[in-house]
Formats: structure tokens, C-alpha cells, sequence
């Protein structure tokens, strides 16, 4: 598979299982795994789940987040990251660099909300 989108439970076991397969699926070096939810204040252990993963899997890296979503890739992220720079600038879509830890994120803005 070359994208794969969690939306399923917040509570923090079920999301450790749900990346879990999803690492397994994901037969593409370039897939993407999205998870629903990973910062709403009723779903901590979506966020949880999702920090421990990456800590735990070092291949993965978080490429983009948006008001609820986090994408995340096998990939080079800094190729990700540098495609995605282009394709937002000449699509016109908002966008600003949040460096969280050791990961550097582009964060997509909505403009209606964020």
C-alpha cells in the first residue's frame, strides 16, 4: 500500500496496534501513513501512539500537519518536504516550518481555521 489513513480509535493501545499494521502494510519506501485526531484534547492517546511510534521506528519521519492530521513516511522526509515546498508555492496553499525535536514539519494552513 502507498497510503494508509488511521481514523479509528482514540485510545492509545488500539492506535499502537492500528500504526503497527499500518508499518506492516505499507510496502512503499515513499507511502504515507495519515492519523486522524493527533492533537484534539480528547484524543491523547492518539498523540501518545503516534510520538512513541516514531521514537521506536527511526525509518519514519512526520512530514506535514494540519489542524487534526499527521502525516508521516518512510521516506526521505527532506525530499518530501522539499517536493511539497514547490507544489504549495504554485498551488498557492499556506503553509509554515514547525521544527518539533528533530523532525522538521510543514504545517498546512487552513486559512478559515488556523
Amino acid at each position: 500500500m502507498k497510503l494508509i489513513h488511521i481514523d479509528g480509535s482514540h485510545l492509545y493501545d488500539f492506535v499502537s496496534q492500528d500504526l503497527n499494521l499500518a508499518k506492516s502494510l505499507l510496502i512503499e519506501n515513499n507511502g504515507i501513513i495519515s492519523i486522524d485526531d493527533y492533537r484534539s484534547p480528547h484524543t491523547l492517546g492518539v498523540s501518545r501512539a503516534i510520538w512513541e511510534f516514531l521514537q521506536s521506528n527511526a525509518e519514519f519521519k512526520p512530514i506535514f500537519i494540519t489542524s487534526a492530521k499527521m502525516y508521516i513516511t518512510k521516506a526521505s522526509s527532506v525530499d518530501y518536504i522539499n517536493k511539497s515546498k514547490l507544489f504549495l508555492i504554485n498551488q498557492k496553499i499556506a503553509y509554515e516550518i514547525q521544527n518539533i525535536g528533530e523532525y522538521e514539519l510543514l504545517r498546512l494552513i487552513n486559512n478559515l481555521s488556523d
